[in-house]
């Protein structure tokens, strides 16, 4: 079978390191720009996207990146000729063997609900692959010769585009709000994304949507990671998970995840500098995720910093933050800065800077004042990512906080 693998982000390089350990002979690269410029030696044939098809011929199957749009004329050129395309949760599950997988997907949530899944599994006892769009691609839990209990992926509307015939034993959608419209033509189509989770899914097989999704209630978390009714919702969608699996004693295992679960990066995260509360929610990329933040505190004054690139459908969100009562100012960065000034003025204190560093040194902090930084827009107008915004807020925090204090 003649395969090509089409961008060599972290997933595509993903597949191409399985085909080179597999040994598989016919294989293509393609990725944009030179092929000289991608900056290792491959030993399959790299073509450019621009040429790859005018070039390239009888191909069998092509593996291709979440973040290569569907739509674009390059990928609809081989799709005209009924070109199978995939991506790399269909390829991975084609190599399974043994072993269930538990999926989970939403616009929010998800990261921090298979890696509380995942460990309430590990404490059971349960050999466990954590992947898919948490970091580790999926492909990569077949490095290894030992088989797993459970295969726990948490997956993107952008991963769920190219399954065909992927099945999870169960899975799960959190929520679904507005987001990746710089993707999708509707919010519609963006729903059904989401909905291809379920797509192969007997009705024997446990399905969870978001309107059965309710705060767990059985205990109180003093873990500042499962605090809040958005962590309690998730704690409900791991209790009911493990109960479908047999897992009964689920008041032991959480008292054990009360002590040792480590959130997601940069989500909802804890930092004490004498009496001030900094939070790191840097992980915040559309409003719904800033307002979970905020409902979680609204016993507390904040001061909240906000912005980040433009997203149009975070400002058509925009005007549910004025009903928070809590925001005693609101510094804004960014590239979205300015629109959401003039939005908020009337409602807020605003300050309008261009960098973090900017924000941090203008700030006059009250006792007992509580700093969020959940910027409910994407990262990429200043950073490669939401990564690296939540390390230089945390630096900047140390740099001037730690010193100072």
């Amino acid at each position: 079978m003649k395969i090509a693998i089409w961008g060599l982000g972290v997933t595509g390089r993903a597949v191409l390191d399985y085909c080179i350990r597999n040994n598989y002979e016919d294989v293509i690269v393609i990725n944009r720009g030179d092929p000289s410029s991608w900056g290792e030696e491959i030993s399959y044939l790299c073509v450019s996207e621009e040429k790859a098809f005018k070039e390239l011929n009888n191909i069998d199957q092509i593996i291709v990146s979440p973040g290569v749009d569907l739509k674009s004329p390059r990928i609809s050129d081989f799709r005209n000729k009924n070109i199978p395309i995939i991506g790399e949760i269909e390829f991975a599950f084609q190599k399974m063997r043994n072993g269930k997988i538990i999926a989970v997907t939403g616009t929010n949530g998800k990261t921090t609900t298979v890696k509380l899944i995942a460990k309430a599994l590990e404490l059971a006892g349960k050999k466990v692959f954590l992947g898919g769009n948490i970091g580790t691609p999926f492909i990569d839990a077949f490095k290894l010769d030992d088989d797993f209990d459970f295969y726990v992926l948490e997956l993107s509307s952008f991963q769920l585009e190219t399954i065909v015939n992927f099945r999870p034993d169960i899975a799960a959608i959190l929520n679904i709000t507005e987001s990746h419209m710089e993707r999708y033509q509707s919010f519609e189509e963006y729903k059904q994304a989401k909905h291809n989770i379920f797509k192969n899914m007997t009705k024997r097989q446990l399905r969870i949507l978001p309107t059965d999704i309710r705060p767990y209630t059985s205990f109180t978390p003093t873990n500042s990671y499962l605090r809040g009714e958005h962590s309690l919702k998730n704690l409900w969608v791991c209790q009911k998970i493990l109960n479908s699996l047999g897992i009964m004693d689920i008041e032991s295992l959480f008292k054990r995840l009360d002590k040792e679960f480590v959130g997601a990066d940069y989500r909802f995260q804890f930092k004490k500098v004498g009496d001030i509360d900094f939070i790191n929610d840097a992980k915040s990329t559309n409003f719904d995720a800033t307002i979970a933040a905020l409902k979680s505190l609204e016993k507390k004054d904040v001061v909240l910093i906000m912005g980040g690139q433009l997203r149009e459908e975070n400002l058509r969100r925009s005007e549910v933050l004025a009903s928070f009562q809590n925001i005693k100012n609101l510094y804004l960065i960014g590239e979205s800065a300015t629109k959401m000034s003039e939005i908020y003025q009337g409602d807020f204190d605003c300050k309008v800077f261009v960098r973090l560093e900017d924000v941090l040194r203008d700030l006059e902090i009250n006792c007992g004042c509580t700093v969020l930084f959940s910027p409910g827009f994407p990262s990429f107008d200043q950073y490669r990512n939401y990564l690296e915004r939540g390390e230089q807020f945390n630096k900047l925090v140390d740099d001037l906080f730690n010193i100072s204090r």
